[in-house]
C-alpha cells in the first residue's frame, strides 16, 4: 500500500513537469512565431544594417538547417583571411523568418527586371525564390553549394569586386 502511494506521488510529480515543459515550450513557440511574423519594418531595420563603402557586398540567404548552408558559411570562414578585405558578407536565414523572405524576394524580383537572373529547364526561376542557398555576388546569383564551387565563388569575388552592381541599392523598399 505504502508503496503504490509512493508510485503515485511520483507519477503525479513527473505529470506536473511535464505539464510544466509542454506549456513552456507552447508559450516559447507563441514567442519566436510572433518574432518570426512578417513586418515591413522589421525588413526594413534587417535592410538598414547594410553598409556601402568601397568593398563588394555578398549576400547569402540560408536556412538554418541546411547541411549546405552550413559548408557555405564554413566555406567563407575559411576564405576570411585571405578575401575578407575584399567584401562585407550579409547572411539572411530564409526558413525561419518572414521578413528576410521577404526581403529575398523583392532581392530575386529585382535581378530577374534587370536580367541577371532568368529561369532555365534545369534552373526554373522558382528555385531562386526558394532554395537555399542562393548567394548573390555583384549581379551573380549561385543557387545550392558543393566544395566544387569554391574556386568558382572565389573567382566571382574577384571579377565581381571592380563591378559597382549592388542588388540591395537597386530594390526599392518603398
Amino acid at each position: 500500500m505504502k508503496k503504490q502511494k509512493i508510485l503515485n506521488i511520483v507519477l503525479a510529480v513527473l505529470a506536473g513537469i511535464l505539464a510544466c515543459i509542454l506549456l513552456g515550450v507552447t508559450i516559447y513557440n507563441k514567442i519566436d512565431e510572433k518574432n518570426r511574423e512578417y513586418s515591413y519594418d522589421k525588413m526594413l531595420k534587417i535592410y538598414n544594417k547594410i553598409k556601402y563603402d568601397d568593398k563588394l557586398n555578398i549576400y547569402l540567404f540560408y536556412g538554418e538547417e541546411c547541411p549546405h548552408c552550413e559548408n557555405e558559411l564554413k566555406f567563407f570562414k575559411n576564405i576570411d583571411s585571405e578575401y575578407k578585405s575584399m567584401y562585407n558578407f550579409y547572411k539572411f536565414e530564409v526558413w525561419h523568418n518572414k521578413n528576410t523572405v521577404e526581403l529575398r524576394k523583392r532581392v530575386i524580383d529585382k535581378l530577374v527586371e534587370d536580367g541577371y537572373v532568368t529561369g532555365t529547364e534545369n534552373k526554373p526561376l522558382k528555385s531562386y525564390y526558394e532554395a537555399v542557398p542562393c548567394l548573390i555576388i555583384g549581379n551573380e546569383v549561385l543557387i545550392g553549394y558543393s566544395n566544387s564551387l569554391d574556386d568558382v565563388i572565389k573567382q566571382m569575388i574577384t571579377e565581381q569586386k571592380e563591378n559597382d552592381y549592388d542588388i540591395m541599392k537597386k530594390i526599392d523598399l518603398k
